[in-house]
């Protein structure tokens, strides 16, 4: 009883060994995970929340191949501690424990037009938006009272590790325009979470310890500094909506700025680049349409442990051919870099640098590497020309086939386009959101010691989603079944024994380094690291040999260096007369990318380089830690795109070479704070 088609080619191979899931739903109508914050992955990577277009939910158990309908249901929540789904059918707000399958009514009353919200991080409260009393929460209990939290909002957001909960859209005169609000738990204390001007499509990092602002690079607020305060660069990688990949903190995701489909992710251990995955997802809508990215939005959500994200394409990803334009093209002649895969004539969906979505051309023909005689604009849609980079797909494929075309009635291209006067157009026929499942690395090994009883098993660094262990002797696995966290696992005879990690998709992680054992005796399953292990630790360098702690501090020149049991160096510092000079992190190939440097043991200057060595973005800071100055150099550019000047917190001025998000809404220019409001003055 398999829901799933697994692709069995992923043609476009952008990822190394990369695996996708097909999640199949209704194509005539939008299927997904919801808004881009909304709460879909249990908290151990068992079950995922799925929508049905937008009328039924489902549960899907990933471990066992099988689906649980929520007829009317709202896309779940999940409570932080357990997998239990909570969710709205109608006016009634209900809860299911995955484990027993146990259903809960804790409310038959919810006000009209209530919209799900997060759990906060005790697991004690579900907060609903969009009721006649606005924001309100339900204690996670049969019979649950309603409880103001005297706001009102269109999104509410609680942080999953820290006491706080954003709201979106909140109502009331704000700073800067509409911006965001904090609070704590029961709403008794409210701060502005940002400036209107800076507002963007924003979620928590994993841990909780960052705001996240996307549509631009990466830049956080830490969760317990409201407005005004830092907003730091914490990855110069630019994207759109963002997520988490993973509780860890340690990587986000993104997916690509105006729609054209592009998904990033982050590592904001070095601020690197993780990696980037073109989704080719897009919907052509008839000029003038304007923003209709809920349509095609891609909305990456990654699972607890980052070994994977689930996301939405407009596209069968295990088929359809694809190109990449390979310079700005203007002119009848379109260089690609293939067309295998295309018809010798017809018509090609493209990306454009002014239209959401995507646009359509027609062509005359075509040889290995362009394309003839293209006339831009088909059907009505808008355009502006194909720049280097634009991808191309056939049109044909993103289409249903006209004969036995049944939209539904929540059909989004369908009833779009014949609102549009297009009906009868190949518009109309357009492919709509299906989701994917992308498998991006294998789960983390875990660790192996020594003990007085044989030995211990730590988990993995990211271990949220493993099932168990499987233990090895020799080489030899000792185990079909995997053994849990928590459990202790004798070993008979003596031999070299490691182990590795199973998680519920069934992705197994590589086996840990290897303990010898003399004697039989017991190897111990931890559910958690011990206090005494970590993994990381620092090793000071004088004179380019290593030394100690206390050496170290007595040197007028030191370097300590941060070490990863598994990474190896991922940071180093230089240290002068016992203070901080400098500190970089390094990504995966040992590429300095966020460079920071320090007077009398204070940050001043943060940095970040691209993997050539070219300037990314640079901040500075004053001598009270607040950053005075932002500049920002997408892909290597000479001069900022964007460089905001500050004042405690404040943003003062920007001035913007590009339109990016609302801080630059009316396009580049110059923009200054003058009172409470954000005008363009050249």
């Amino acid at each position: 009883m398999a829901p799933f088609r697994f692709g069995k080619k992923a043609p476009m191979k952008q990822l190394s060994g990369i695996e996708l899931w097909h999640i199949p739903g209704d194509v005539y109508s939008k299927n997904g995970t919801g808004y881009f914050t909304d709460d879909c992955w249990s908290r151990d990577g068992r079950y995922i929340g799925h929508n049905d277009h937008y009328k039924d939910s489902k549960i899907i158990d990933f471990h066992k191949m099988k689906t649980i309908r929520l007829p009317g249901g709202t896309l779940p929540s999940w409570r932080v501690n357990e997998n239990t789904a909570v969710f709205l059918t109608g006016s009634t707000l209900r809860m299911l424990r995955m484990d027993d399958m146990k259903s809960t009514t804790i409310s038959e009353t919810v006000g009209e037009g209530g919209r799900m919200g997060n759990i906060d991080c005790n697991d004690e409260y579900v907060y609903v938006w969009a009721t006649p009393d606005g924001v309100v929460r339900y204690p996670l209990k049969e019979g649950g009272k309603v409880e103001l939290c005297n706001a009102k909002g269109s999104k509410v957001d609680a942080n999953p590790f820290y006491p706080v909960v954003n709201i979106k859209r909140a109502d009331g005169k704000q700073p800067l325009g509409l911006g965001g609000l904090w609070m704590n738990l029961d709403g008794s204390k409210q701060a502005w979470m940002n400036p209107g001007m800076m507002r963007h499509h924003s979620s928590w990092l994993g841990d909780g310890s960052y705001f996240i602002l996307g549509d631009g690079p990466v830049r956080g607020r830490k969760w317990n500094e409201p407005y005004p305060s830092n907003v730091h660069l914490l990855s110069p990688v630019d994207a759109g909506d963002f997520n988490p990949l993973g509780t860890s903190g340690r990587w986000t995701i993104a997916g690509g700025n105006g729609g054209k489909g592009i998904i990033r992710s982050a590592d904001l251990r070095s601020g690197d680049l993780n990696f980037e995955f073109n989704s080719f997802s897009a919907i052509a809508l008839p000029a003038g349409t304007g923003d209709k990215s809920g349509y095609y939005d891609s909305e990456p959500k990654g699972s607890p442990d980052g070994t994977k994200f689930i996301f939405g394409t407009t596209c069968d990803l295990t088929e359809i051919p694809h190109a990449f334009v390979v310079a700005d093209q203007d002119g009848t002649t379109v260089e690609v870099t293939s067309t295998e895969g295309f018809p010798q004539s017809g018509y090609f969906a493209h990306s454009d640098p002014i239209v959401n979505g995507c646009t359509i051309a027609e062509y005359k023909s075509k040889t290995k590497t362009s394309f003839q005689g293209v006339v831009g604009r088909a059907f009505g849609t808008a355009g502006s020309g194909l720049k280097e980079g634009s991808w191309i797909t056939p049109w044909e494929d993103r289409l249903l086939p006209r004969e036995g075309f049944k939209p539904t009635r929540k059909s989004n291209s369908a009833n779009y386009a014949k609102k549009k006067g297009m009906a009868g157009t190949p518009l109309q026929y357009q492919r709509n959101l299906q989701s994917y499942i992308a498998i991006v690395r294998n789960p983390d090994a875990p660790w192996m010691r020594k003990t007085a009883a044989g030995a211990e098993l730590i988990p993995g660094e990211n271990h949220r989603e493993t099932r168990g262990y499987f233990i090895f002797s020799d080489g030899v696995k000792l185990n079909n079944e995997p053994v849990s966290p928590g459990e202790t696992f004798t070993v008979s005879k003596p031999g070299t024994y490691t182990a590795s990690a199973i998680e519920w998709f069934g992705l197994e992680s590589g086996q840990c380094g290897s303990v010898k054992l003399s004697a039989p005796g017991e190897i111990r399953i931890r559910e958690s690291k011990p206090d005494d292990f970590s993994w990381t630790a620092p090793r000071w360098i004088v004179g380019g040999k290593e030394t100690s702690l206390a050496a170290a501090r007595k040197a007028s020149s030191a370097r300590r260096e941060t070490v990863h049991r598994v990474d190896g160096v991922i940071a180093v510092a230089e240290s002068r007369n016992g203070k901080m000079k400098t500190r970089v992190d390094l990504n995966k190939d040992g590429k300095a990318i966020r460079r920071c440097f320090y007077e009398g043991g204070q940050m001043v200057k943060r940095e970040y380089y691209t993997r050539d060595d070219k300037l990314d973005a640079r901040e500075l800071f004053d001598d009270e830690g607040f950053i005075t100055e932002q500049m920002i150099h997408f892909h290597g550019g000479k001069t900022p795109d964007m460089h905001w000047y500050i004042e405690k917190g404040v943003p003062q001025k920007l001035i913007s070479k590009i339109k990016m998000g609302r801080a630059a809404k009316q396009g580049p220019g110059t923009y200054e704070k003058q009172g409470l409001d954000w005008v363009k003055v050249k």
